[in-house]
């Protein structure tokens, strides 16, 4: 019986170290830190700010380092490289850290209108030597590398086509590149605001109380956004609800504004420029070629300009600024409850004779249908 048990217990153990052995797989990584980007622009360069970076190294016995390559990675750092970690032997449980990438780094000088790579090296090797020759040589046992850029090419300054007013809101139309990760609308007001502001029945409603809560109207909370929109839009697309039908009529959309000026103006860059900006929008979508700023106070006049901004986080210059002005949407439904009218529904917005004859047609035909049924029944 002992013998036995000894046996099963050999075989387990035979069977089981070759799983163990197998199981222990040894890996070389590097990866961006979660939410980390994978670029610098140059406001990153001239800040000198850092990528950081996770590396790690599960081959024991090995010597592992990381360093950066303006080519392909080569199996040693080449004359003058950046170090991110010396040669380190590594040890039963590995090695593995986060490392900070500078952005001078990776391009030194911040230069404009430029993009360019470096590689970022992980390499772990070790050294071999010759018995007869007494010469020593690197051998490498794995690798792994991550890709940096630096990009210091802005997009096109975007050309805003039309600037239309609408209930509390003014709708945008424009014209751009292809490289757009994101549209910036800066806005402001011009001129002084409207001492008070007619709702749908013609009554007046003070300017400080329709600040408060812009959304409103006579319906309620207008399709340009609810009460917790902070009046920015994520998505970017313009809805065509909440649009007058006839808003092209607005007296002054698509005038010069005399505030904002032409692209570019001064000498403070777009990044500048943006920064004085109080009021802004963002179009999250840069495949968008409209969109709408929403909670605006009706019968203000507001000049635009509009920036793109790239993946990278490099900033157009403005486009020439624009002005429009929100007004008040009168739809037939209002117009009908500010005559009187108390129907919530069906036909009672007009007298015509039209209205007067649908519901005796109704009768009649419900009448037909029953001498019909009576006709079968005989």
């Amino acid at each position: 019986m002992n013998m036995r048990s000894g046996l099963l217990a050999a075989i387990a153990l035979a069977v089981l170290v070759p799983q163990t052995a197998s199981a222990q797989t040894s890996t070389i990584t590097l990866a961006f830190v979660e939410g980390e980007k994978t670029g610098f622009n140059q406001a990153d360069c001239k800040a000198k700010k850092t990528k950081s970076v996770r590396y790690e190294c599960n081959y024991p016995g090995t010597e592992f380092m990381v360093f950066l390559s303006s080519g392909s990675c080569p199996d040693e750092p080449p004359d003058g490289a950046v170090m991110v970690r010396n040669k380190v032997t590594v040890g039963a449980d590995g090695v593995a850290g986060v490392a900070e990438i500078k952005a001078e780094d990776v391009n030194e000088d911040c230069p404009d209108d430029t993009t360019s790579t470096i590689r970022l090296c992980a390499v772990a090797g070790f050294k071999s030597t010759n018995v007869y020759g007494g010469s020593t040589t690197w051998q490498v046992y794995d690798r792994s590398e991550l890709t940096l850029t630096y990009d210091s090419e802005p997009p096109s300054a975007p050309k805003l086509a039309e600037t239309v007013g609408g209930e509390n809101s003014i709708h945008l139309t424009w014209e751009g590149g292809s490289d757009v990760d994101q549209w910036i609308a800066c806005y402001e007001k011009i001129g002084e605001a409207p001492s008070a502001v007619e709702d749908a029945c013609g009554a007046g409603r003070e300017t400080s109380a329709l600040e408060e809560d812009p959304g409103r109207d006579y319906r309620g909370a207008s399709d340009g956004g609810g009460e917790d929109d902070a009046g920015v839009e994520e998505t970017g697309e313009s809805e065509d609800a909440g649009v007058a039908e006839d808003a092209g009529e607005t007296g002054d959309a698509g005038e010069t504004a005399d505030a904002g000026g032409e692209s570019g103006s001064g000498t403070l860059s777009p990044a500048e420029q943006l920064a004085t900006c109080a009021l802004q929008f963002r179009f999250a979508d840069g495949s968008a070629r409209k969109g709408a700023i929403t909670k605006l106070v009706n019968n203000q006049k507001y000049g635009v300009k509009l920036f793109a901004m790239d993946a990278a986080g490099n900033l157009s210059p403005p486009s020439a600024a624009l002005t429009a002005t929100p007004q008040q949407v009168y739809d037939f439904y209002e117009r009908y409850r500010c005559q009187g009218g108390a129907e919530e529904g069906g036909f009672g917005c007009s007298a015509g004779a039209g209205m007067t004859l649908l519901p005796l047609a109704g009768l009649a035909v419900l009448g037909l249908l029953r001498r019909r049924d009576t006709r079968s029944a005989e």
